[in-house]
């Protein structure tokens, strides 16, 4: 999923919305992969979270080759 979080480009906190949270709490409750791209560099990234979601920055250089090789062939989605 491609997002900006609300993420506004001033370093700080950039904490996200509870409904932002919300979403992800779900998804992870469900085991369900998630993997955000953002398109702003890891200093701007919300502070307030861990493992899940997965997040690459996202770029005009961003590959789908390169994704492949940060998170594996699949990312436990079945086709």
């Amino acid at each position: 999923m491609a997002t900006d979080l609300g993420i506004d480009g001033g370093k700080g906190e950039n904490n996200i919305e509870e409904e932002w949270l919300s979403f992800m709490r779900k998804c992870e409750a469900a085991e369900a992969p998630l993997l955000l791209l953002i398109p702003w560099q890891r200093q701007y990234w919300p502070e307030n979270l861990g493992d899940y979601p997965f997040l690459i920055h996202w770029n005009r250089h961003t590959s789908a080759a390169m994704i492949r090789r940060l998170i594996g062939p699949g990312h436990g989605v079945m086709s």
